[in-house]
């Protein structure tokens, strides 16, 4: 017997051309942490007339999935995004390259699926069909700042060996003091006129589920056939300062504008160091939101009253866009 430490465990990836065909793990994100392993049906039992304990079983439906975790990094949440939203095209004719990632709100998009290797040399578990399935976050400056969410995959296949020598990710993280909020009074404008604001304590989001399996008769796979896209739930609590007003985001998160129904358009980025010449590394994410029900105290820090407003995304019908996330970096190709 060989005992290994669960702390060298590393994940790596690699991008399928046919989904749920396996491919080489071929790529490393240090910084990407991915905790994809066995998941399944129990399997069923059969019991004989006269027997108090069973006597037989038969296996069920098999995959893989588990949680990951990723700092705000320029680089390595490209590969993410490609499979939690859809494949992006970067542009630049230099080093600084820029994705756009726009959650279609009508279609299914086309996402990129990996395989997953996830162990140490000597032992490893390979996941084929692996994709990304949620996306949270919360930004704060003090506390914990990182994104997380979870993985999806095909039935796991033992193996002693990782792919050997993939290409290992550059690690370009945001500095958390860095974000900054913004609004405008419409998807256009947080481009043209966005508005600072320094009200928002702390924020939280979450998408997802994304996608989802099924399973059909057929004895060619243990695990499921093919995943199509649902609609996933969306959250994002903003925690403010309590005021008279009920604590107004700059006027624009009221409960007179919750009653409405009136939309927040919200813009959070943060930029990164140089990648080109007067060009920064930049994540940005600009979001539709509206508040789904009234305040509930929460107090932020000490002596500090505050509000926690639950939000949620929704739909300008006239950019067709709920939220859409952007991304400059040095990374030439995926």
């Amino acid at each position: 017997m060989t005992l290994r430490s669960r702390h060298l465990k590393v994940l790596q990836f690699g991008k399928e051309v046919t989904p749920g065909t396996a491919v080489a793990a071929d790529k490393l994100a240090p910084d990407l942490r991915g905790n994809i392993f066995f998941a399944g049906d129990p399997s069923q039992e059969y019991m004989a007339s006269g027997y108090i304990f069973p006597n037989g079983l038969s296996s069920r439906a098999e995959w893989g999935a588990g949680p990951w975790t990723l700092p705000f990094c320029f680089n390595q949440s490209t590969y993410v995004y490609d499979s939690l939203y859809h494949i992006a095209t970067p542009s630049g004719a230099g080093t600084a390259k820029t994705r756009t990632w726009t959650h279609a709100v009508a279609s299914a998009g086309t996402r990129q699926f990996y395989t997953f290797q996830r162990g140490q040399a000597g032992s490893r578990n390979q996941h084929a069909y692996g994709h990304f399935n949620s996306h949270s976050y919360t930004i704060q400056k003090r506390g914990e700042v990182q994104q997380s969410g979870d993985m999806f995959a095909r039935e796991g296949v033992p193996g002693t060996a990782l792919t050997a020598t993939p290409t290992v990710v550059s690690s370009l993280i945001a500095d958390n003091t860095q974000f900054i909020a913004q609004t405008a009074t419409n998807w256009a404008n947080l481009e043209a006129a966005p508005t600072t604001t320094t009200d928002i304590h702390n924020l939280a989001f979450q998408v997802g589920p994304m996608l989802s399996p099924a399973y059909f008769i057929g004895a060619t796979l243990r695990s499921f056939d093919a995943v199509g896209i649902i609609v996933p739930n969306s959250t994002v609590t903003l925690v403010l300062p309590e005021d008279t007003s009920g604590s107004d985001l700059a006027g624009l998160l009221t409960l007179s504008a919750k009653r409405n129904g009136s939309p927040l358009y919200l813009r959070l980025k943060v930029a990164g160091p140089e990648v080109e010449t007067g060009i920064n590394a930049l994540w940005q994410h600009d979001m539709v939101l509206k508040a789904l029900n009234v305040p509930t105290e929460q107090d932020i820090e000490e002596p500090f009253a505050g509000v926690s407003w639950p939000c949620k995304l929704f739909v300008d019908t006239t950019a067709q866009k709920a939220h859409e996330i952007k991304i400059i970096n040095n990374l030439a190709a995926t």
